[in-house]
């Protein structure tokens, strides 16, 4: 693992001790998880996300409920009801729901909690490897020159080298990379606070940009291909990510720069056809009306805060995952 790659979560027997993303970059506080309710709220409130990493923390809260209830191990009407909860914290990462019924399944054929611990950490070192091999995968087929991206996909948002950034982390080991562009992402600044704080550990040349300025970067010839990440895939290859993402897919289209989307095979949800079926999760609006902890406008003003957008599959020109790098239309002929 490349030396600056960091943990932002750790696995006890009796909690999960997570980084509280909420307080990067001015301070790294880490928060001591002993139950599902706790990390319910930690998914919730952001002080985890990407959804690789709510996959593991998912998965580890199920282990939690068993932990303090051993008798979800033989009632499995009550376990599936514990996992339908916590699957319900956040609708739109399909990551979630994948790691809690990896859980779920597991429970059925092991005989003690150390086996279910042991099985929830084999999927945290399993993302590890599967980010890797997308990092790989994506840095051959990335053009050499300058990448802009946006929200963070690093390793606070999915173990071990991250996903999109992951490719960028390989591209800069590889000197394909010239500059990163980092789109602020708002309401809540997850490029300028969490991806900068990666770029910065890695020293990798960096530049953070308003998330409305990428079209004018592209008119400029200044950004050679843009690279993002995934809540949620449909079958047909239209991708759920962080809103804004569509907006800089209309421009990269426009310009005729390619556009990227890094993200394991367990983001691909075989169930859904289009992106139409997928769940957008709407957020409170204070996130909209307050930068931070400072309002930016009058406390009563009126907001709309959708927390993710689709971008249609016909602006997408591959799909990078750990088994190889697909066009969008080639993506149900993966389905097992």
């Amino acid at each position: 693992m490349h030396k600056h790659i960091f943990e932002a979560m750790k696995f006890k027997k009796d909690s999960l001790l997570l980084l509280d993303q909420t307080k990067l970059p001015f301070e790294e506080v880490w928060l001591e998880l002993s139950n599902a309710d706790m990390i319910i709220e930690a998914i919730q409130n952001l002080r985890v996300r990407g959804a690789p990493a709510i996959g593991i923390c998912g998965a580890f809260a199920l282990y939690l409920s068993i932990y303090n209830d051993n008798k979800l191990l033989v009632d499995e009407i009550s376990l599936k009801r514990e996992a339908n909860r916590i699957k319900g914290s956040r609708p739109t990462a399909i990551n979630l729901s994948w790691g809690v019924d990896k859980v779920v399944d597991f429970v059925g054929k092991c005989i003690n909690l150390n086996e279910i611990f042991d099985f929830v950490y084999s999927l945290y070192l399993q993302e590890i490897e599967i980010n890797e091999k997308i990092a790989i995968n994506g840095a051959k087929v990335l053009p050499e020159g300058s990448i802009l991206t946006h929200c963070n996909t690093g390793s606070l948002a999915a173990p071990g080298i991250g996903t999109a950034l992951g490719v960028i982390r390989k591209m800069f080991q590889m000197r394909k990379l010239n500059l990163v562009y980092v789109s602020e992402t708002r309401p809540l600044l997850q490029g300028a606070r969490l991806t900068v704080f990666e770029l910065e550990r890695d020293a990798i040349p960096y530049k953070l940009i308003v998330d409305s300025a990428s079209g004018m970067l592209m008119r400029n010839f200044m950004v050679d291909a843009v690279i993002v990440g995934a809540d949620r895939i449909a079958a047909n290859g239209d991708t759920a990510n962080k809103i804004g993402t569509f907006m800089h897919a209309l421009a990269a289209n426009f310009y005729n720069v390619p556009f990227y989307v890094a993200a394991p095979m367990s983001t691909i949800d075989f169930s859904i056809a289009t992106g139409e079926e997928i769940p957008i999760e709407e957020r409170d609006k204070a996130e909209v009306i307050r930068c931070m902890s400072s309002l930016t406008c009058k406390d009563d003003t009126s907001a709309l805060n959708y927390a993710f957008d689709i971008t249609p599959a016909k602006f997408i020109k591959a799909i990078i995952t750990e088994n190889g790098v697909y066009s969008p239309n080639e993506i149900l002929t993966l389905l097992d």
